[in-house]
């Protein structure tokens, strides 16, 4: 393997043999080496991204420059203490969006700003495992950095945990989760084919559009409407004239819901939405530019 990058003494980025790039992490892989330099043998407890694709590689070199890397560290101990406490794995891309997540949860907490998180009592209730391992992540993010995260924080862990697993133990039902993915790629199918926005290559947004979606269907399964605020509707005709380009995946969403589920979008849900297709398009937008 040979180092085309030193992130730190714990973590580089490495090409294989066979060209493909991979982040490899163990204590002190970095020391000592240069761009350039090959590695024929890695010590005890190494850690490979192997289904790391070249775009979760872009994707985390562009965040690694906006977030210290640290928080990778961070996030990759809480990431495996949870992969061992559900007896789950789960999407590489997990590192990166919790990351993304912790590191600004932190900048909130001291600066003392708190956004409210999903209902804590549903997150408990529904998924009380994976809400308990987020508590445990709670209390080490805020010794690790001198914090005191809002309670809501574990619900957000807790979302992440549920959305990013890929491997369920068989004492776990996967039976909806194939479900949901199934219905959530027969309507990013749908936008692809009626629009000009490809939403079949995987990338890091569109996998944050497929989690707000996949609670989408479990509210309407559950019968649990997204409640909109006193200022919601103003708001979504405000984006909605800020952004007229996004209407058009937005109806053909819309309207894949009526149409499947009788199921009428709120303007909270549309607003998430809008905001999720903006997410996509700047991220194709910043790669046309390359």
């Amino acid at each position: 393997m040979k180092i085309i990058r030193i992130f730190n003494n714990n973590i580089i980025l490495v090409v294989d043999k066979d060209g493909s790039e991979k982040i490899v992490w163990a204590k002190g892989i970095g020391f000592g080496h240069h761009h350039g330099d090959i590695i024929e043998s890695l010590v005890p407890g190494t850690v490979f991204t192997k289904e790391a694709d070249s775009e979760w590689a872009r994707s985390f070199l562009a965040i690694s420059d906006e977030i210290p890397l640290s928080f990778f560290e961070t996030t990759r101990e809480i990431v495996s203490s949870a992969e061992r406490n559900l007896n789950v794995r789960f999407n590489p891309n997990i590192l990166i969006t919790l990351s993304d997540h912790i590191y600004f949860a932190v900048k909130r907490a001291k600066a003392e700003q708190h956004f409210n998180g999903p209902t804590l009592a549903d997150i408990k209730q529904s998924y009380a495992a994976e809400y308990e391992q987020a508590e445990k992540s709670i209390r080490a993010i805020d010794k690790e950095y001198h914090t005191c995260l809002s309670p809501s924080e574990a619900g957000f862990i807790a979302i992440h945990f549920v959305e990013n697993e890929i491997y369920v133990s068989k004492t776990k039902a996967t039976d909806n989760a194939i479900n949901e993915s199934s219905i959530i790629h027969e309507l990013f199918s749908l936008i692809t084919d009626e629009t000009d926005l490809d939403l079949i290559s995987p990338s890091v947004r569109t996998d944050r559009l497929a989690t707000h979606l996949r609670f989408l269907l479990r509210r309407i399964k559950s019968k649990k409407d997204f409640q909109d605020a006193a200022n919601d509707q103003l708001l979504y005709f405000n984006l909605c004239n800020s952004f007229p380009d996004l209407l058009k995946y937005l109806k053909v969403t819309t309207e894949f819901f009526e149409k499947h589920f009788d199921y009428q979008l709120s303007y909270s849900e549309r607003i998430y939405l809008l905001l999720h297709f903006q997410q996509v398009l700047k991220v194709i937008d910043a790669k046309g530019l390359e």
